[in-house]
């Protein structure tokens, strides 16, 4: 993963030349990349995980991500998704009451 970062960065690095490009200097790459942005030059949870989804052989990676990866944490997913929607429902349950005891009828 850090391979295609620096090798995207060589290629700039090369073309960088005044009017030629010039030879690679792949310590001066790294360098350079540390001094701009530090280790995320190359290495971020987002690079990482484009690339291993852009690179993952499909018939092997993805089924096992998932059907054993995402899995892990369904039940809580699902759990708070349930008390969202049961406070969003009793909200608006509430708020429809609300209305009909304004309007001069009491709720049943």
């Amino acid at each position: 993963i850090t391979q295609q970062a620096l090798w995207g960065r060589s290629l700039d690095y090369a073309a960088s030349g005044s009017t030629v490009a010039r030879n690679i200097h792949y310590r001066s790459v790294i360098q350079e990349g540390f001094a701009k942005e530090g280790s995320r030059a190359f290495f971020t949870i987002p690079k990482w995980i484009t690339r291993v989804f852009m690179n993952a052989p499909v018939q092997g990676t993805l089924p096992w991500f998932y059907n054993e990866v995402l899995p892990l944490a369904e039940d809580n997913i699902l759990a708070m998704a349930s008390k969202a929607y049961c406070g969003a429902m009793k909200s608006a349950s509430s708020s429809g009451e609300r209305l009909k005891t304004e309007g001069g009828t009491q709720a049943k």
